[in-house]
């Protein structure tokens, strides 16, 4: 039988895979490559088994006496440990071997959920959950790395696509079971126990994928002088598209930490409601990606990002002021939509200026960076927020959106005509030196 050889592809770990129609769910597609359709599974129950903790923690925390600075430090340690391990993950497989890696931090993920069931002290708690974070950091670029290879390449965006719906079903389904089963029955150890088992499913599954055989390609040595590498980093253009990347990141992490505390205290929402918020989140994300795809060819990315960060803006203020449960949730979801129309639209800026700068390895990885850090900074910042004054923790968001859509305005607009003038009056000159 004739061996089959996989490109490996490390793809950048992404929230969405922009661009999914609901024809991609093709049958075709998982009876040709049955690999596929274990990854797709794999890929659900994983997201599943800690997406279900996201809301529940911040209150379980709460239940020992721990202060809302304190829980912002613990998310933001967790997200720290969840975007420090990715690219030594990929370096570590690369040694180690991409599914002994994966099928070893699946069966320690699921230790570690059931772990949570035994102690009952805040400090350990603590720990457990932020180890939680380091594994789920490495699993992430793993799972994707699996895709890659496992995608035909005739069907690349296809299969991609039908990928992130499953594990953007999870991520929503997720919050879902962790909220209702807390609003329920008020006990937490069921919600370890289903993501002990959810992740122990995906150790399951992924004994039956086949490992990634690496190709390893002689790289063409570039000559690249390292003043155009600084100068694409600290140009304008740059700094305005990475202020965007981190601050979708922190947005998201603001919302996932201190948002069932706020939606508890001063919203009065049972849980169940606050969970259909945060899975609505992943949702809106998911399946607006051919729609705002459609919509950024049609106005340009530019126009999109200044109308997105116009209506975030607007949206952070209203919710200041609104308690009643259905008006809320009608206004953010329009804040849902209109990050989901950001996300895109950076995407193609970025995308845009990589092609341009002919450094985009580089720049891709300092966006990702960035993009970590908004994770980092999101739960801390806005826990000092809302230990302030927790009625001011929407405006606490909004301040960061004004400060982006300042700084993109003054570039792509105020920057723009300043250096056209400049250009029109140099060659202004020079023409009146050629009379």
């Amino acid at each position: 039988m004739e061996e089959k050889h996989f490109q490996l592809v490390i793809l950048r770990p992404a929230k969405h895979i922009w661009g999914i129609e609901m024809k991609s769910f093709n049958k075709n597609i998982f009876t040709e490559n049955k690999s596929f359709l274990i990854i797709c599974i794999c890929g659900m129950l994983f997201n599943l088994s800690y997406t279900s903790l996201t809301p529940i923690m911040p209150s379980y925390f709460g239940m020992f006496g721990v202060g809302t600075i304190t829980i912002s430090y613990i998310f933001s340690i967790y997200g720290l440990g969840r975007t420090a391990l990715q690219i030594p993950a990929g370096i570590i497989a690369d040694f180690f071997g991409y599914k002994k890696l994966l099928m070893l931090s699946l069966i320690g993920l699921s230790v570690l959920f059931y772990l949570q069931t035994l102690f009952m002290q805040s400090f350990i708690i603590a720990i457990i959950y932020i180890l939680e974070g380091f594994v789920i950091g490495i699993i992430t670029p793993l799972i994707y790395s699996f895709v890659g290879a496992l995608v035909n390449e005739s069907k690349k965006g296809k299969e991609i696509g039908t990928y992130s719906v499953f594990s953007s079903l999870g991520s929503a389904i997720g919050p879902l079971v962790g909220g209702t089963i807390i609003s329920g029955f008020s006990d937490y150890k069921i919600v370890f126990f289903i993501s002990t088992i959810s992740a122990f499913g995906a150790f399951i599954l992924s004994i039956n994928i086949s490992e990634i055989k690496i190709i390893r390609e002689q790289k063409r040595k570039e000559n690249v002088k390292l003043k155009y590498v600084y100068k694409a980093i600290l140009g304008i253009e740059f700094i305005v598209i990475g202020c965007l990347a981190m601050l979708g990141d922190f947005i998201c992490s603001s919302l996932t930490s201190i948002f069932p505390i706020y939606g508890d205290s001063i919203l009065k929402m049972p849980l169940t409601y606050i969970s259909f918020i945060l899975s609505l989140n992943f949702l809106v994300f998911s399946f607006s990606g051919p729609f705002m795809g459609k919509l950024c060819d049609k106005i340009g990315s530019k126009k999109l990002v200044l109308i997105s960060l116009i209506i975030e803006v607007t949206t952070f203020i209203i919710l200041k002021f609104v308690i009643n449960p259905y008006i809320f949730i009608g206004i953010i979801f329009i804040e849902f939509l209109a990050g989901s129309a950001m996300y895109i639209a950076l995407q193609s800026l970025l995308v845009e200026y990589g092609n341009k700068t002919g450094n985009r390895g580089f720049i891709y990885g300092i966006i990702g960076t960035l993009q970590g850090f908004g994770l980092v900074i999101g739960p801390v910042y806005s826990g000092y927020v809302y230990d302030y004054n927790n009625t001011f923790y929407f405006w606490g968001m909004a301040f960061p959106c004004c400060f982006a859509l300042l700084l993109f305005a003054v570039k792509n607009y105020l920057y723009k005509n300043s250096k056209e003038r400049v250009l029109s009056a140099k060659h202004a000159s020079i023409d009146a030196y050629i009379d």
